[in-house]
């Protein structure tokens, strides 16, 4: 039988419906390969999936600010191998390497208050100009991979895509609809809580300080943000059209009424 799942007490999950030949993964947190350090080990999703050969349907809940690219990586490739329909769902927040997961779904529903962000990869290093210069090859190299990850879910071209991560941008659901990241928005709502830079999405902490464009940094006080609101500054076309229609709009919905979309 179904287990009933509270998504908001675990970082890491896993339910499978025999009958239905169906499976849902719950993936909350930060993203990595330390079993210590990551709430999301991809070496975990990697052996989970391979458990579940046979599942027709496969869920895949995410709430999470991002992480390791290797590892997020590695999670998005063992996601396109399954042989199942891979339906994603955005419970919250999917930032930065997150997204990366994300793309990987054949389905991928947002509710109309979640956040959508992509920026350039970073890292920390030292080192002489040739360690420097090699660091910086490197993370180049790493924002191809996922600039052709985005290219493959979107359709966007990559000069549109690479100024969307040099901008570090921050979408609303309706915004990460138009720019094809999610293929629906759904009408559920989501409970966040902002205490600077500091988010609690769906009862998980999540540290965005280090992002330079976090739009939660508006207040320094406890608030609710309806952050279905505009965050980002170059929308595809005419976003304040966009932002006005109905919850349940799908992608189909959407290229129907902007047809020169």
């Amino acid at each position: 039988r179904r287990q009933k799942v509270d998504r908001s007490k675990i970082f890491w999950n896993v339910v499978k419906n025999e009958e239905e030949n169906s499976a849902e993964i719950t993936l909350y947190g930060a993203i990595g390969s330390d079993e210590c350090a990551d709430d999301v080990v991809d070496k975990h999703v990697a052996r989970t999936l391979e458990s579940l050969k046979g599942v027709s349907n496969l869920k895949v809940y995410i709430n999470s600010p991002g992480g390791s690219v290797p590892a997020a990586t590695s999670i998005y490739n063992a996601l396109k191998r399954h042989e199942a329909f891979v339906d994603v769902r955005i419970d919250g927040l999917s930032a930065s390497a997150a997204t990366i997961i994300a793309c990987a779904g054949d389905k991928v529903c947002m509710p109309n208050n979640a956040i959508y962000m992509i920026h350039n990869p970073w890292t920390i290093t030292a080192g002489d100009e040739r360690e420097l210069m090699k660091t910086a090859d490197v993370m180049a190299k790493w924002k191809a991979t996922i600039v052709d990850t985005y290219v493959k879910k979107t359709g966007l071209d990559e000069e549109t895509l690479s100024k969307l991560m040099d901008d570090e941008s921050w979408f609303s659901a309706e915004e990460a609809l138009a720019y094809n990241f999610i293929d629906e928005i759904s009408g559920e709502e989501i409970k966040v809580e902002n205490y600077g830079n500091r988010v609690i999405v769906n009862n998980l902490s999540f540290d965005l300080g280090s992002f330079k464009n976090n739009p939660f940094k508006r207040s320094n006080n406890k608030n609710t943000i309806p952050i279905s609101a505009k965050v980002t500054e170059k929308p595809v076309k005419e976003p304040e059209n966009i932002m006005n229609e109905e919850e349940n709009m799908t992608k189909a919905e959407l290229k129907e009424k902007f047809t020169d979309m």
